[in-house]
């Protein structure tokens, strides 16, 4: 939990909210408010303003949920503050005696509906919580669930291997959706977490309705590996021989350069992204220390952009780097990429997965012998025509239209079936 600034809070009044300041009365209306202000930098709150009209986003939401679970002794979800937006809202269930138990790995975005749920699969850091914006292209009858990573509030074991990670899930998706249809949405990074979830699914006999993957990336090292090769070329055609050749060699020289970078920086001949560096003190305390150690010309990166006007996702990557210590967060966090680091999907799956590619990515898909082609054979490809940020960004009207769209077809196909 990050540490609020306190001498940069802007009054109330500059935000032109639509609704008139009601002042907090009760003890927990009052401790509500004071964990509120802290956070988004707003004074003085009201009990009826919108923590998404005060500025509240993703991190706001993780910062000010733990903060108001060790204030009051709760257990009090992000996700929560999506359906409890105000501080009236939040002191009322404070309040309740009967609250309702909550699964670990899964944040309610929305509770009503009397469609099928749809389950949101976070990316490289482990939580997605979409934007109100966001949500009001997704049809009122579904409700919607987002899954975080164990470990990420400190109060469970967090896990290191993607395929323990989609039987987490998975076991958690059939306890709130215990029979089809199910559709679900994967962010990035996590749609190899929805590609492993299918493969577990279909070993059980179950077939998903509708899985979207929003420009996947290869976190994968043998993946990358593999995508390096599938850009090879003899005598202007490709071979799989000789892909698979340089793949290998690709693994092993990205291996010795990251090998040799980890030995500058900390004296130890280890590749940072293999299961030993986190044995290492020296090591672990530079893969930990994101904003100032391990990832420098990264957030400088990032910091442009969003100078740039570019900020999106972006920026709330900057922000997640820079507030990681050597805590639960990070902890959850670091092991959660290692899980993409090491993990490889094996064999092609032939399931029809939407496919949404920017435009940074649509190239991948030309190789035929790129990991993308070769283990989603059947996957059914949808341009976004706009930016990676804004393809996966769980932020605006227009990628949620996409998804409901894509959601809404594939239910219509089931149903139809079944008729």
């Amino acid at each position: 939990m990050t540490t609020p600034d306190i001498s940069t809070r802007s009054p109330r009044d500059a935000l032109a909210l639509p609704v008139t300041y009601r002042e907090p009365t009760s003890a927990a209306e009052s401790k509500v408010s004071d964990i509120w202000q802290e956070y988004l930098k707003v004074e003085p709150i009201g009990l009826d303003d919108d923590f998404f009209d005060l500025g509240g986003d993703s991190l706001n939401a993780v910062d000010m949920s733990l903060a108001i679970s060790e204030k009051f002794g709760v257990d009090f979800k992000p996700g929560f503050l999506l359906e409890m937006n105000t501080i009236a809202a939040v002191s009322k269930w404070l309040n309740d005696d009967e609250k309702p138990a909550s699964i670990g790995n899964l944040i309610c975005c929305r509770k009503s509906g009397e469609g099928p749920p749809i389950f949101l699969i976070h990316g490289y850091f482990g939580v997605a919580l979409p934007h109100p914006e966001f949500m009001s292209s997704i049809d009122q009858k579904h409700p919607v669930h987002a899954f975080q990573i164990r470990g990420f509030d400190g109060k469970d074991e967090p896990f290191d291997r993607l395929e323990d990670i989609a039987k987490d899930y998975l076991a958690s998706m059939l306890k709130v959706q215990p029979r089809p249809p199910w559709s679900i949405v994967a962010f990035c990074e996590g749609s190899w977490i929805a590609f492993e979830m299918v493969r577990q699914m279909r070993n059980m006999n179950l077939e998903p309705q509708c899985v979207i993957l929003l420009d996947p990336a290869l976190q994968s090292l043998q993946l990358h590996a593999e995508q390096v090769g599938s850009r090879v070329r003899l005598f202007g055609k490709q071979s799989a021989a000789l892909s698979g050749q340089v793949s290998k060699w690709a693994f092993a020289y990205a291996s010795q350069k990251r090998k040799f970078r980890m030995f500058k920086k900390t004296g130890a001949w280890i590749d940072p992204k293999l299961d030993e560096a986190l044995q290492h003190p020296r090591v672990r305390k530079r893969l930990y220390g994101f904003s100032k150690a391990y990832s420098g010309k990264y957030a400088a990166k990032l910091k442009q952009r969003a100078s740039d006007g570019q900020g999106g996702l972006g920026t709330l990557n900057l922000e997640m780097h820079n507030r990681f210590d050597d805590g639960a967060t990070a902890n959850a966090s670091v092991l959660l990429q290692y899980a993409f680091w090491k993990y490889h999907p094996g064999k092609p799956q032939d399931f029809p997965f939407d496919l949404v590619i920017s435009n940074e990515r649509k190239g991948s898909w030309n190789k035929p012998l790129s990991p993308f082609n070769v283990y989603l054979p059947n996957r059914r490809l949808v341009q976004s025509g706009e930016s990676h940020n804004d393809t996966i960004s769980s932020m605006t009207r227009q990628s949620s239209q996409r998804i409901q769209t894509l959601i809404s077809n594939a239910l219509d196909q089931f149903y139809s079936a079944k008729n």
